[in-house]
């Protein structure tokens, strides 16, 4: 009776050690996407701030001109 239980108690333990290691990886894999995806969003960040002022710089002023009328 003791063996059986013993048995058991090897099978469930067993069970509950490869429950935690997919658990695991897949903990693992969520952590690299996180880290991933937050790398793209402050390489955007920082491109959607730098490319404002370049455009201002490569952006020629306007001068306003009026058009008279030509004198009789």
């Amino acid at each position: 009776m003791l063996e059986e239980m013993k048995e058991r108690h090897d099978k469930d333990h067993e069970v509950v050690q490869n429950r935690i290691s997919k658990i695991q990886k897949k903990v693992d894999t969520n952590a690299k996407f996180v880290i991933g995806a937050g790398a793209v969003l402050a390489t955007l960040v920082e491109v959607l701030q730098v490319v404002p002022p370049l455009v201002k710089l490569l952006t020629p002023q306007a001068n306003a001109a009026i058009i008279r009328p030509a004198n009789p």
